[in-house]
């Protein structure tokens, strides 16, 4: 078997620009194809996260999968963009394989991960 991936890795760097420029080739007329599979992947995805997080709003229990949204739990955001996800889905892909950490993330729906944000990190739900 070691024999096989030294042979294929010696014929793959042999044949580098050749082989990407069939990759880029195909890759032009299958870009259709390539699109739907990327987004099959990404609703997967996306539902691997809803259903790592309990499916549901953990302030109000929205279920529906359009509302529900990660909320960062400490509201910092902004340093996952620009270090853990900076192409649309990564978050999700992260989640999944870090195993879905509750220690800075939790699922919210809009309108609880929005109230929060505007009312001094407090969801108007709690807020009574």
């Amino acid at each position: 078997m070691r024999d096989l991936k030294v042979y294929q890795h010696i014929w793959y760097l042999k044949n580098k620009e050749k082989r990407l420029q069939q990759t880029s080739e195909w890759q032009r007329t299958h870009r259709s194809r390539l699109n739907e599979l990327q987004k099959i992947r990404a609703k997967r995805n996306r539902d691997l996260v809803l259903a790592g997080y309990g499916n549901k709003c953990q302030c109000c229990n929205e279920s529906n999968p359009r509302f529900l949204t990660i909320d960062h739990i400490f509201n910092d955001g902004y340093r996952d963009k620009l270090s853990i996800y900076k192409t649309p889905g990564s978050l999700h892909i992260y989640l999944i394989k870090n195993n879905f950490p509750t220690d800075r993330y939790r699922l919210l729906c809009f309108n609880c991960n929005c109230g929060r944000q505007w009312n001094g990190g407090i969801c108007p739900h709690m807020k009574s």
